[in-house]
């Protein structure tokens, strides 16, 4: 009977470790690093797109207190055109490519969504 040891992520500082294997789990400050990383790299994707919004997109400048949350759609801050530039931003910026299938209201609502779509083509 094999049992494998496994890191618990028990709450933001602590880990512990559960059953037992022949090869040493990853160090935890090499896996708390990696998710320190991680939540960076998704605030700085969110703030790069958020900049991009402000400053391309945004005629109104008094919706230029963009939250993370903000429908851009329904506002009337993005419009189909708007969608076309930002995609040719991301593609360009990110180097990544969004599919037509990907071309859905629903990936580009808000900033949070743009940012998780962003970080799963990242991801592949």
């Amino acid at each position: 009977m094999s049992a494998k040891r496994h890191l618990v992520l028990t709450s933001a500082r602590f880990l512990k470790y559960t059953g037992s294997s022949s090869a040493p789990p990853a160090p935890a400050g090499i896996l708390i690093r990696n998710i320190i990383i991680q939540q960076e790299s998704i605030v700085d994707t969110k703030g790069m797109i958020r900049q991009y919004i402000v400053t391309e997109l945004i005629k109104d400048k008094k919706q230029a207190n963009l939250k993370d949350s903000d429908s851009l759609i329904e506002s009337g801050i993005v419009d189909s055109l708007g969608i076309m530039k930002l995609i040719g931003f991301l593609e360009d910026k990110i180097s990544i490519q969004i599919t037509d299938d990907e071309l859905v209201p629903e990936n580009f609502s808000s900033v949070d969504s743009i940012a998780a779509l962003v970080l799963a083509k990242q991801a592949k």
